[in-house]
């Protein structure tokens, strides 16, 4: 019985799988092939049987019984002083041996095979006879199929000895596979246990062979890389949740306080509960806003897409926003293409809530005077480009993919308001409709843009 670890192991079990497969197959091929070589064999003898009955048969038919008997007493000579490998015998109907041999016992007619002493040694030997009448005598002519027993006899050796080469070179072929992707796996495994331990930087080996392992180990990476990325996300916006919510927290306790002392003294408290609830309120939306963006990252709110014209939502979004634009001292606009009116798959609401944050964060770090451009336009044979510019301060190059992260400002005292999210889940927003978001210098100011790499259609239609 095979070691249960051997047999647990993939390779080696396939090995030996693939061996044995092999060698059934093998076993079948040498049995055909022996049995047609053996068929090819017995009949060549049995034509050469068949010729020599027939030339004594011709023989009786020309010279008569005594010329048959002169021709069987010639041969049966001549095989005895030089060896042949023929017999041959002539009977009469009482059974009485009127010439050639007289142990053959042969009462079947036609071929078949029959067993004769050797004088020497008493041992028996084959032949393939001819037993049939000639006249009204019985005549037997053989021929030792020894040479076909010899043939067949290494035939089977060799296949037996090819057999046993077979499996001893199949099974150290699949032990030494074995234990060469054993390493393999085992570099994987220790990777991957690296990676339990919370190494996340540790990735598996990939060689340079680009096999179907590498590929597994390059899909493995690519994923390890997400997680990483996650992970490290995770621990930033775990660090700036506590430095961003520390303040309004400590802000939130001292109004508190301070209400309670009013009340406890009989004065009027209502301006320091206004203070908490504002605090109360800004500390929500930004739990709010967290828990959009990770809803997004999850993929919620798909079931909700549909057919969105984009140009009648950009349009009247910025007609809304026209009058709030002018209440800060900016002029926002918007440019298309005549007669430009994509269809992509989406949500509205969504979609809505982006410009909304791309625009409200344009007002918000610009100057009075600014202008805010919303553009719409077809980018290629099926994509479509929108954005939203602006010519004021900027954002550092630096900075461009750093705004992108959960409560990232470039406004470190944080005193102006916001919370840092309004980007990142402009972003979220943007990778659940599959969108390149991109971030470029407007000179001056910034430029946002969303590629929607494809007009995209209900996938029912």
């Amino acid at each position: 019985m095979l070691p249960a670890r051997i047999w647990r192991n993939t390779p080696a079990r396939t090995a030996l799988l693939f061996t044995a497969l092999f060698l059934g197959v093998l076993l079948i091929a040498g049995f055909v092939t022996f049995n047609s070589i053996q068929d090819e064999l017995s009949d060549r003898l049995n034509t050469r049987v068949m010729e020599r009955f027939h030339e004594l048969e011709n023989e009786f038919g020309e010279e008569g019984l005594p010329g048959l008997i002169e021709r069987i007493n010639n041969l049966d000579a001549a095989a005895a002083t030089s060896g042949s490998n023929g017999l041959v015998s002539l009977t009469d109907d009482q059974g009485t041996v009127l010439a050639g041999r007289d142990d053959i016992i042969s009462p079947q007619t036609g071929l078949h095979k029959v067993r004769v002493a050797r004088p020497i040694d008493a041992e028996h030997d084959s032949y393939t006879a001819m037993h049939g009448p000639v006249g009204e005598m019985k005549l037997t002519v053989g021929i030792n199929s020894h040479d076909i027993d010899e043939v067949e006899e290494v035939m089977l050796e060799n296949m037996a000895w090819a057999a046993l080469a077979i499996v001893l070179l199949a099974v150290a072929g699949g032990l030494l596979l074995s234990l060469r992707l054993k390493t393999r796996f085992d570099g994987l495994r220790n990777a991957l246990e690296k990676v339990a331990t919370g190494q996340w930087d540790t990735r598996l080996p990939i060689t340079a062979q680009k096999d179907d392992i590498d590929d597994f180990s390059g899909t493995i990476n690519t994923t390890l890389d997400r997680l990483q990325g996650l992970m490290e996300a995770m621990r930033q916006v775990s660090a700036d949740i506590a430095h961003d919510l520390k303040t309004p927290l400590a802000r939130l306790y001292i109004s508190i306080e301070q209400a309670l002392d009013l009340l406890e003294k009989g004065k009027d408290a209502k301006p320091d509960l206004q203070s908490v609830k504002e605090e109360a309120e800004t500390i929500n939306a930004t739990f709010e806003a967290l828990l959009s963006i990770a809803q997004l990252e999850g993929g919620a709110r798909k079931d909700r897409f549909r057919n969105v014209d984009l140009h009648d939502l950009v349009s009247g979004f910025v007609d809304i926003y026209q009058p709030v634009a002018e209440e800060t001292g900016c002029n926002l606009r918007l440019r298309t293409q005549p007669d430009f009116s994509p269809t992509i798959w989406g949500d509205k609401d969504l979609l809505n809530q982006l410009l909304a944050n791309l625009v409200e964060n344009a007002l918000r770090h610009c100057p009075i005077g600014t202008d805010v451009l919303v553009e719409l336009e077809r980018a290629g044979h099926s994509s479509v480009l929108l954005s939203v510019s602006d010519n004021g301060p900027g954002v550092p190059q630096a900075d461009r993919e750093k705004v992108l992260r959960r409560l990232y400002r470039l406004e470190r005292s944080r005193t102006t308001p916001g919370s840092g999210l309004g980007l990142s889940l402009v972003k979220a927003i943007a990778d659940i409709h599959n969108v390149d978001l991109t971030l470029t210098d407007n000179q001056p100011g910034l430029r946002v843009s969303l590629t929607f790499n494809s007009i995209m259609q209900s996938p029912n239609k």
